[in-house]
């Protein structure tokens, strides 16, 4: 509980004999509902980071943990602690965050390149004298001071550059982009389409093999997705045709792509966002200097 106790004050307050006396008594009601979970309690206080520290705000929360767990007593604790944390964040982040659900696990994930796939989906304008990428950049450190993704590669200032995401983290993500239907992903057995709407918005294609291709015609409509992410070496690769809206192609690691698959990217007029390192292109189209967006 120690140790617990010093995770959870070192995120709020400087130290331990930082907290309020006024708060002492529910803090100590919050980690016992953590169960000591590290990333339970970086969640939680990631929540809290961004309240006010008042006794009656902090017992609310404490409170909602309780009701969490027990309307669901068949579902994982952390699950319900990270649907508090998910259902705390203003509108623009739950977007930004449901995007990671296109990377795979362990995955190091560039920060610059994030934030332009970001403002390239449309989730992030420039307002008044900040710069989209700008507004991008406190995106991505909320979501590192709320504990929902982990910080990689820092410069010599300390700025972080790349970023992480916990499996169980990436599990729920996915989850949630599945139910929401902010992200269809094919080519993962585990990852079956259901209920999902056959209207695909945003696909992320995972290990697409010749024999198992047919997913690729699973009844879906692919004329209104915006994004198109694939990866883990696809042997089948799709015809690019149908996806007209595309704003975001990343087809990096990809070496499986040859030239003809991008005879016809001038079709795609609003992409704004590609991606071809590590893949087996070596020209482009003349074509593409007619892309206005990119």
């Amino acid at each position: 509980m120690v140790h617990s106790r010093h995770l959870f004050h070192r995120r709020l307050f400087k130290s331990d004999e930082d907290c309020p006396l006024y708060l002492q008594k529910v803090s100590e009601q919050i980690l016992r509902k953590c169960h000591g979970l590290p990333l339970a309690i970086i969640a939680i206080s990631g929540l809290l980071a961004n309240k006010e520290k008042t006794e009656h705000l902090w017992n609310q929360v404490k409170d909602s943990i309780g009701r969490a767990l027990e309307r669901n007593p068949n579902v994982k604790g952390m699950m319900k602690i990270l649907s508090l944390s998910y259902f705390d964040l203003p509108l623009y982040l739950k977007t930004c965050l449901l995007y990671l659900s296109v990377y795979l696990e362990d995955s190091t994930i560039k920060k610059k390149g994030l934030i332009r796939r970001w403002i390239a989906e449309g989730f992030i304008h420039s307002e008044g004298r900040y710069t989209a990428y700008e507004l991008g950049e406190r995106c991505f450190n909320e979501l590192l001071n709320r504990g929902l993704i982990q910080p990689g590669v820092t410069n010599d200032y300390g700025i972080v550059k790349s970023c992480r995401v916990h499996d169980t983290i990436l599990d729920f993500i996915i989850s949630k982009s599945i139910e929401e239907n902010f992200v269809t992903v094919l080519g993962v057995p585990i990852l079956t389409i259901g209920n999902q709407s056959k209207v695909v918005r945003r696909l992320c294609l995972q290990g697409v093999k010749k024999r198992n291709s047919t997913v690729l015609t699973a009844d879906l409509v692919f004329s209104h997705v915006r994004s198109l992410t694939m990866v883990r070496g696809l042997l089948e690769i799709p015809s690019l045709e149908e996806f007209r809206h595309l704003r975001v192609l990343n087809l990096k690691d990809s070496s499986e792509l040859k030239d003809h698959h991008l005879e016809n990217i001038v079709r795609f007029f609003q992409l704004r966002c590609l991606n071809l390192k590590r893949t087996g292109i070596s020209k482009l189209p003349e074509q593409i200097g007619c892309l206005g967006c990119l």
